[in-house]
């Protein structure tokens, strides 16, 4: 049987915190950066043409500016964009969601992310690289005795045991139950502004 785990870590359980939170904030700012990106790329036209179905001509009750109405606009459109995305099959370049899998086994946490912000290399750094695979050649840096024990440990964890006997699951953004987004539209939106007026309009 094949395995492929591309995307995977183990950390002690004293370290747990530390790495949660450093995944937290690696898929924060990857979401952050994606939103304001494509944020960018919308054009005027219709970011205007949103404005008004929002604030109707000859009104304002907010008294904005320009800039600032520009700015909340466009990452409400991009929000909305990242919801839909979210409720894809196939991930899009807006899907910003990010999630782990998490297992606890002989005092130690084995972590599968799931997600684009992860790539191939990233590595929490009080977190030890625990990808696995046995469709092809293992990794130059580690023995065939590291990587057999590496496979041993991910079949004893998860693979022969039931992948959800004792799997605990993690959503930091899940942006179609608008997990994460009241973060994300903190960092995003100017100070003064709340969350309820970029929310996404499901």
């Amino acid at each position: 049987m094949s395995t492929k785990i591309y995307t995977a870590w183990r950390c002690r359980a004293k370290a747990f915190d530390r790495v949660l939170a450093e995944l937290h904030s690696h898929a924060e700012n990857y979401a952050v950066g994606v939103v304001k990106e494509q944020a960018g790329r919308l054009f005027q036209k219709d970011v205007n043409r949103e404005i008004r179905t929002i604030i109707k001509p000859g009104t304002d009750p907010w008294g904005w500016s320009q800039l600032r109405k520009d700015k909340v606009t466009r990452v409400r459109m991009v929000l909305e964009n990242c919801v839909e995305a979210s409720r894809q099959p196939q991930r899009t370049f807006t899907d910003i969601d990010a999630s782990l899998n998490v297992w606890y086994d002989r005092g130690w946490f084995y972590i599968i992310g799931y997600g684009e912000c992860w790539g191939f290399d990233y590595n929490p750094v009080a977190a030890e690289d625990y990808r696995y695979w046995n469709n092809t050649d293992r990794p130059d840096d580690l023995t065939p005795r590291q990587w057999r024990a590496r496979g041993a440990a991910w079949n004893r964890v998860c693979l022969d045991t039931g992948w959800n006997a004792r799997r605990m699951t993690h959503a930091i953004i899940e942006a179609k139950s608008e997990t994460g987004l009241a973060e994300l539209a903190a960092r995003l939106l100017p100070k003064g502004v709340c969350y309820g007026f970029a929310m996404p309009r499901n």
